[in-house]
C-alpha cells in the first residue's frame, strides 16, 4: 500500500535553471569608488555580456517565448537589488557584499556567490539582517551547513526575529536534521502561536523523527487555526494509515475529500484505506472519481483492478 503523503515547498531548487534575460540595461551605481564598488560594477559588465549570449542561443520560437517568460521575473528580481543600491548611496561593505552575493545566486553563477559569501562570513559580520541574509542565500545555494551557521548567529543577535528563526527551521529540515527543526519550530511558535504553516511544518518533522502522536497534535492545531486545512486531514490520514489505524485513516482521508474535492492523492489515498478493510463497495467509487479526474492514474487502476478481481 503506498504512503500518501503532502508536504509545504521549502524552495524550489530542483527546477530547471532559467536563462538570464537579454538586453537588460545594468545602472551604474551611485556609490563610492571602493574595490566592492568596481567588483559589483564589473560583475554587471559579465552579465550583460552573458545575457547577450543567452539571447543568441534562443532560437526556437516557442521555447523563446517560455523563456520570455521566466527571464521576465528574472528581470524584476535583479531589478529590486540594483534599485535597492541606487537608492543607497552609501551601502556598507557587508551590504555590497551581501547584494553581490544575492546577484550572483539570481544569476546562476553560485561559484561566485558563494565566494563572496565566504568572504563576507570572514570579515566578521555582527549584524543580524545581513547574518540572516547571508543563511537565506547559502539556503538557496543548497549550503545548508553554513546556511545553519549564519542564521544560528542571526538568531543569537535578534531573538526575536522571526525570519531568522524560520529560515533556521527550515534550514535544519531540509538538511535532514529533525531533531533540531523541531526545536527551532518550536522557538518559532513561541514568538508566533497563531500561524498554521508553522504548526503544519513542525508536524512534517515530528513524522520523521518519529513521534507521531507530537506530529499529530501538530496537525490538530493546523486545523484549529484552519479548519479547512485538507492538507493537515490528509497528513494525519497518512499517520493513522501507517499505525493500521484504517478506520480513522479513512475518516481523515474523506474529511480532505470533502474540503478539496478534485485532489487526486487525497481520493486514491481514501479508497486505498477502503480497499485494505476489504470494503470494494466503497472503494470501487473513490477510484472511479480518482480516474475521472486523473485517467492515466496507475494507483487507481491497481485499486479498481484489486477490487474486480
Amino acid at each position: 500500500m503506498n504512503r500518501q503523503t503532502t508536504s509545504i515547498e521549502l524552495a524550489r531548487l530542483d527546477e530547471p535553471d532559467p536563462p538570464v534575460a537579454p538586453d537588460l540595461e545594468l545602472a551604474v551605481l551611485p556609490v563610492a569608488e571602493t574595490d566592492l564598488a568596481r567588483q559589483l560594477a564589473e560583475q554587471q559588465q559579465q552579465l550583460a555580456e552573458l545575457q547577450r549570449q543567452v539571447h543568441v542561443l534562443q532560437t526556437d520560437r516557442w521555447r523563446k517565448w517560455q523563456w520570455l517568460a521566466w527571464a521576465g521575473l528574472a528581470v524584476i528580481a535583479l531589478g529590486l537589488v540594483i534599485t535597492a543600491l541606487w537608492r543607497n548611496a552609501s551601502p556598507s561593505e557587508s551590504q555590497l557584499l551581501l547584494r553581490l552575493a544575492q546577484v550572483a545566486q539570481a544569476a546562476k553563477q553560485p561559484e561566485l556567490a558563494l565566494q563572496t559569501l565566504d568572504q563576507l562570513a570572514a570579515s566578521g559580520v555582527d549584524d543580524a539582517e545581513t547574518l540572516t541574509g547571508m543563511g537565506q542565500t547559502y539556503f538557496k545555494l543548497k549550503e545548508y551547513a553554513r546556511a545553519i551557521d549564519a542564521l544560528q548567529q542571526a538568531t543569537a543577535l535578534a531573538p526575536v526575529d522571526e525570519a531568522a528563526w524560520l529560515a533556521l527551521a527550515r534550514s535544519y529540515a531540509t538538511a535532514k536534521q529533525p531533531a533540531e527543526a523541531v526545536v527551532t519550530y518550536n522557538h518559532l511558535l513561541a514568538l508566533n502561536p497563531v500561524n498554521w504553516r508553522y504548526y503544519f511544518e513542525l508536524g512534517q518533522q515530528y513524522d520523521i523523527l518519529p513521534n507521531h502522536d507530537q506530529a499529530l497534535a501538530a496537525y490538530r492545531r493546523v486545523l484549529e487555526i484552519q479548519p479547512n486545512n485538507a492538507g493537515a486531514y490528509m497528513q494525519m490520514g497518512s499517520i493513522y494509515q501507517n499505525q493500521n489505524r484504517l478506520i480513522e485513516a479513512a475518516t481523515a482521508y474523506r474529511w480532505a475529500v470533502e474540503r478539496k474535492p478534485d485532489w487526486v492523492d487525497a481520493q486514491v489515498a481514501l479508497a486505498q484505506t477502503y480497499l485494505a478493510q476489504n470494503n470494494c463497495d466503497r472503494a470501487i467509487p473513490v477510484f472511479l472519481a480518482a480516474q475521472r479526474l486523473a485517467p492515466n492514474n496507475e494507483d487507481a487502476a491497481t485499486g479498481l483492478a484489486e477490487c474486480r478481481k
